[in-house]
Formats: structure tokens, C-alpha cells, sequence
């Protein structure tokens, strides 16, 4: 059986990275920062698709199954759904 290891470094996203999550579509990642900052790039390319600044301390990020909604986690004890976030 062989073994493959794929090795993606990218840089020129500001803060310190906290999360990270793929789109079921395998076409984006979502990486968020301390700054509750969230960028989407675009997975083939390496670069970024969106950046949202939210309001609110975001702890944890994720997609839906159908790849239709983002969630995100609040430190109030809230989950935030965003539809618009289906890339």
C-alpha cells in the first residue's frame, strides 16, 4: 500500500489561525483566525474567495452536508447559520 503526502503551504492570510474546514464539494476551505475573521479560498487556486470580519467571537466553523450552509459557533452559546456562504 502506498502512502502519499500532499504538502499545501500558503501564506498572506493575516492572524493567528484557529479553525479549519473543507466544503463537502472539496472546493473550498474555510480557515477562521483570533480576530474572528473567516477566509474562504478557493482550494484549487490558493487564493481567497471571501473574507468575513464577524462581530461576535467565533469558536468553531463547519458546512452542511449539502454544502448550502456555514455554520459558526459564538461565545454566547449561539450557532450562526449563513446561507450565503454555499461556495
Amino acid at each position: 500500500m502506498s502512502k502519499q503526502i500532499i504538502l499545501l503551504i500558503t501564506s498572506g492570510f493575516p492572524g493567528e489561525n484557529i479553525n479549519i474546514c473543507w466544503s463537502p464539494d472539496g472546493q473550498t476551505i474555510a480557515v477562521g483566525n483570533k480576530d474572528d475573521v473567516v477566509t474562504f479560498i478557493d482550494a484549487k487556486t490558493h487564493r481567497s474567495k471571501a473574507e468575513e470580519q464577524f462581530k461576535f467571537e467565533v469558536n468553531e466553523i463547519s458546512w452542511n452536508n449539502d454544502n448550502n450552509m456555514f455554520f459558526l459557533t459564538n461565545g454566547n452559546g449561539c450557532i450562526n447559520i449563513l446561507s450565503r456562504y454555499a461556495y
